[in-house]
Protein backbone atom coordinates (compact mmCIF):
# COMPACT_ATOMS: atom_id res chain seq x y z
CA UNK A 1 0.00 0.00 0.00
CA UNK A 2 1.86 3.26 -1.41
CA UNK A 3 0.55 6.83 -1.07
CA UNK A 4 -1.45 7.99 -3.94
CA UNK A 5 0.90 11.38 -3.89
CA UNK A 6 3.64 10.49 -5.80
CA UNK A 7 6.68 12.25 -4.33
CA UNK A 8 9.58 13.45 -5.10
CA UNK A 9 12.81 11.34 -2.98
CA UNK A 10 16.58 11.72 -2.97
CA UNK A 11 18.71 9.18 -1.38
CA UNK A 12 22.14 10.46 -0.19
CA UNK A 13 24.84 8.06 0.19
CA UNK A 14 28.49 8.34 0.74
CA UNK A 15 30.56 6.80 -2.59
CA UNK A 16 32.04 3.79 -0.73
CA UNK A 17 29.90 2.60 1.56
CA UNK A 18 28.47 -0.72 1.75
CA UNK A 19 24.62 -0.04 2.21
CA UNK A 20 24.98 1.23 -1.57
CA UNK A 21 24.92 -2.82 -2.51
CA UNK A 22 21.36 -1.98 -0.96
CA UNK A 23 19.73 1.09 -2.72
CA UNK A 24 19.98 -0.33 -6.09
CA UNK A 25 16.64 -2.38 -5.44
CA UNK A 26 15.53 0.06 -3.28
CA UNK A 27 15.31 2.79 -5.59
CA UNK A 28 13.35 0.23 -7.94
CA UNK A 29 10.86 -0.25 -5.34
CA UNK A 30 10.00 3.47 -4.79
CA UNK A 31 10.08 4.03 -8.30
CA UNK A 32 7.42 0.89 -8.58
CA UNK A 33 5.14 2.89 -6.30
CA UNK A 34 5.65 5.95 -8.71
CA UNK A 35 7.50 7.83 -6.93
CA UNK A 36 10.65 10.15 -8.49
CA UNK A 37 13.78 9.11 -7.16
CA UNK A 38 17.02 10.78 -7.50
CA UNK A 39 20.39 8.84 -5.78
CA UNK A 40 23.76 11.02 -5.39
CA UNK A 41 26.95 10.83 -3.47
CA UNK A 42 27.53 14.58 -3.23
CA UNK A 43 25.16 16.11 -0.79
CA UNK A 44 26.13 19.15 -2.46
CA UNK A 45 24.19 18.36 -5.41
CA UNK A 46 21.05 17.95 -3.48
CA UNK A 47 17.65 18.41 -5.51
CA UNK A 48 14.76 20.05 -4.66
CA UNK A 49 11.82 18.00 -3.33
CA UNK A 50 9.92 16.52 -1.24
CA UNK A 51 12.10 14.19 0.86
CA UNK A 52 15.64 13.72 1.04
CA UNK A 53 17.01 10.30 3.19
CA UNK A 54 20.54 10.39 4.28
CA UNK A 55 21.54 6.46 4.04
CA UNK A 56 25.34 5.84 5.38
CA UNK A 57 26.14 9.31 4.72
CA UNK A 58 28.71 11.05 6.91
CA UNK A 59 28.91 14.75 4.95
CA UNK A 60 27.33 17.78 6.80
CA UNK A 61 24.07 18.69 5.15
CA UNK A 62 24.17 22.98 5.61
CA UNK A 63 21.11 24.98 6.01
CA UNK A 64 21.21 26.32 2.48
CA UNK A 65 21.11 21.94 1.11
CA UNK A 66 18.44 21.37 3.70
CA UNK A 67 15.18 23.94 2.03
CA UNK A 68 15.91 22.02 -0.80
CA UNK A 69 13.50 19.65 0.61
CA UNK A 70 10.42 19.23 2.92
CA UNK A 71 11.99 17.07 5.03
CA UNK A 72 15.53 15.44 5.26
CA UNK A 73 15.98 12.66 7.40
CA UNK A 74 18.66 10.11 8.58
CA UNK A 75 18.50 6.75 9.70
CA UNK A 76 20.77 6.44 13.28
CA UNK A 77 21.50 3.21 14.50
CA UNK A 78 20.57 4.04 18.56
CA UNK A 79 17.85 5.58 20.45
CA UNK A 80 19.05 9.60 20.20
CA UNK A 81 19.81 11.09 22.20
CA UNK A 82 21.35 8.19 23.75
CA UNK A 83 24.17 7.50 21.18
CA UNK A 84 24.68 10.31 18.50
CA UNK A 85 27.67 10.27 16.58
CA UNK A 86 29.94 7.89 14.36
CA UNK A 87 29.44 4.08 14.02
CA UNK A 88 26.51 3.37 16.54
CA UNK A 89 25.74 0.36 15.51
CA UNK A 90 29.57 -1.11 15.87
CA UNK A 91 29.83 0.57 19.31
CA UNK A 92 26.94 -0.99 20.82
CA UNK A 93 27.98 -4.76 19.15
CA UNK A 94 31.77 -4.30 21.02
CA UNK A 95 29.46 -3.03 23.82
CA UNK A 96 27.69 -6.62 23.83
CA UNK A 97 24.17 -5.69 23.54
CA UNK A 98 22.12 -7.67 20.92
CA UNK A 99 19.42 -5.45 20.79
CA UNK A 100 19.90 -2.34 19.22
CA UNK A 101 17.41 0.51 17.97
CA UNK A 102 16.85 1.95 15.41
CA UNK A 103 15.59 5.69 14.61
CA UNK A 104 14.64 7.91 11.66
CA UNK A 105 14.92 11.04 12.73
CA UNK A 106 15.21 15.06 11.41
CA UNK A 107 18.50 16.39 9.79
CA UNK A 108 18.87 18.98 11.73
CA UNK A 109 22.19 21.36 12.11
CA UNK A 110 23.44 19.81 15.52
CA UNK A 111 24.00 16.16 14.71
CA UNK A 112 21.70 13.86 15.33
CA UNK A 113 19.71 16.05 17.43
CA UNK A 114 16.40 16.14 15.30
CA UNK A 115 12.57 15.42 15.70
CA UNK A 116 11.99 11.23 15.95
CA UNK A 117 9.48 9.82 13.41
CA UNK A 118 10.33 5.82 13.72
CA UNK A 119 12.16 3.88 15.91
CA UNK A 120 12.58 0.11 15.34
CA UNK A 121 15.03 -2.61 16.65
CA UNK A 122 17.37 -4.66 15.30
CA UNK A 123 18.29 -8.40 16.99
CA UNK A 124 21.13 -10.31 17.14
CA UNK A 125 22.19 -13.35 18.14
CA UNK A 126 25.93 -12.64 18.65
CA UNK A 127 27.61 -14.75 16.17
CA UNK A 128 26.40 -13.22 13.17
CA UNK A 129 28.61 -12.08 10.65
CA UNK A 130 28.99 -8.98 8.91
CA UNK A 131 27.09 -9.46 5.78
CA UNK A 132 24.53 -10.67 8.09
CA UNK A 133 24.40 -7.35 10.39
CA UNK A 134 24.47 -5.26 7.16
CA UNK A 135 21.71 -7.00 5.75
CA UNK A 136 19.72 -6.53 9.20
CA UNK A 137 20.72 -2.98 9.05
CA UNK A 138 19.77 -2.27 5.65
CA UNK A 139 16.31 -4.19 5.92
CA UNK A 140 15.07 -2.03 9.20
CA UNK A 141 16.60 1.02 7.43
CA UNK A 142 14.54 0.95 4.74
CA UNK A 143 11.19 -0.44 6.89
CA UNK A 144 11.66 3.01 8.49
CA UNK A 145 12.22 5.19 5.15
CA UNK A 146 8.83 3.36 4.13
CA UNK A 147 6.91 4.23 7.19
CA UNK A 148 7.95 8.00 6.43
CA UNK A 149 7.19 7.47 2.70
CA UNK A 150 3.74 5.55 2.66
CA UNK A 151 2.39 7.93 5.57
CA UNK A 152 3.37 10.83 4.13
CA UNK A 153 3.19 14.34 5.29
CA UNK A 154 1.25 12.99 7.62
CA UNK A 155 4.44 10.87 9.36
CA UNK A 156 6.58 14.10 9.62
CA UNK A 157 3.95 15.99 11.49
CA UNK A 158 4.04 13.27 14.06
CA UNK A 159 7.34 13.52 15.00
CA UNK A 160 8.50 13.75 18.74
CA UNK A 161 11.70 15.43 20.59
CA UNK A 162 14.57 13.83 21.93
CA UNK A 163 14.29 13.56 25.27
CA UNK A 164 16.84 12.68 27.85
CA UNK A 165 20.78 13.52 28.24
CA UNK A 166 22.69 13.13 24.84
CA UNK A 167 25.78 10.95 24.56
CA UNK A 168 28.18 10.45 21.67
CA UNK A 169 30.15 8.20 19.73
CA UNK A 170 33.59 8.42 18.89
CA UNK A 171 34.78 8.35 14.90
CA UNK A 172 36.03 5.24 14.95
CA UNK A 173 39.95 4.69 13.20
CA UNK A 174 41.01 1.63 11.16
Amino acid sequence: MGPSKKLQISIVTDHDIWINDYVVSYIEKLKSNNHNVSWIHDIKKTPTGDICILLGCGQFMEKKIRIKNKSNVVVHESAVPNGKGWSPLTWQIIEGKNIIPISLIEVEEDIDSGQIYFQKEMKFEGNELIDEIRNEQAEKSFELCDLLIDNYPRSVQNGQNQKGKSTFYKKRNR
